[in-house]
């Protein structure tokens, strides 16, 4: 194949081609300061199948577009390292040093497992260990009455949802007796299935918003336990022991409790 060069005048010059007539004249496709020049909508392609088109359509702005597969931005010796993954139809990734950090997807911007909203841009205390929010959940959850552990023959309606933001999980629990089945008077009361395992039970805040037909007018406290149940408790003033267990006892056929927790998880 045969070498065609286009050299310029002595001092400069440009390169013109004679396009359709629809253009009206003729366009400097390289002018002088070697810039290549297109009207708007015309396009430079790549590929045999026009894979990767660059233009500029005068109205909205620029484009770059890939009509199959994926556009990526690499850097890096020899573009090794990803910086930006653009999919068809898909997600677009971004990367920090060739490892992926967040995606967008369907409901809106994605993180792997680890990843998250760094803020250690902005000032911490001293007890700080983390400053990544890694992590959001909401749903339901199912508690389950438990006296010494068991749940035999209880029944009524029991609900529960929550919040979990990091590692703090906020729960809420709205449960009616109907039966509270036959149990041992001394037999305690707890909660079961709560939807993530504490951390400790001293890392834990309790809520009350209704507790209607206790067979006690003490006061009514919670902790969850290292097992991951949440353990009621009885409330009084006074010297010795002021906190004990909420019993079978306590507890009618037709009790009501609604309240809320916060309590510490690292899962």
């Amino acid at each position: 194949m045969s070498t065609i060069k286009l050299p310029a005048a002595s001092g400069g010059g440009s390169i013109s081609l004679k396009g359709p007539s629809t253009l009206g004249s003729d366009r400097d496709l390289v002018d002088t300061s070697g810039h290549i020049n297109l009207l708007d909508s015309q396009k430079v392609k790549f590929g045999d199948s026009n894979d990767l088109q660059i233009y500029h359509d005068g109205s909205s702005g620029g484009f770059l577009e890939v009509p199959t597969g994926y556009f990526t931005i690499r850097t890096g010796t020899n573009g090794t390292k990803y910086a930006v993954v653009c999919i068809a139809n898909a997600e677009t990734q971004l990367y920090h040093n060739d490892v992926k950090q967040c995606e967008t997807s369907a409901n809106g911007l994605a993180f792997p497992s680890g990843k998250g909203i760094d803020f250690s841009a902005h000032s911490n205390l001293g007890g700080m260990t983390s400053e990544l929010l890694d992590d959001y959940e909401e749903g339901t959850w199912s508690p389950s009455p438990r006296f010494a552990g068991s749940g035999a023959g209880t029944s009524g309606s029991f609900t529960g949802a929550y919040v979990k933001i990091g590692q703090q999980v906020t729960i809420w629990l709205n449960c009616v007796f109907t039966d509270k089945g036959s149990f041992n008077s001394g037999d305690a009361l707890s909660w079961a299935n709560i939807p993530f395992a504490a951390i400790s039970n001293d890392q834990a805040g309790f809520m009350p918003g209704f507790i209607h037909r206790m067979q006690s007018s003490k006061q009514v406290a919670a902790l969850v336990n290292a097992s991951s149940f949440i353990d009621m408790k009885m409330c009084s003033t006074g010297s010795g022991t002021n906190s004990d267990n909420m019993l079978y006892s306590d507890v009618r056929d037709d009790t009501h409790f609604i309240f809320a927790m916060s309590y510490r998880t690292d899962t």
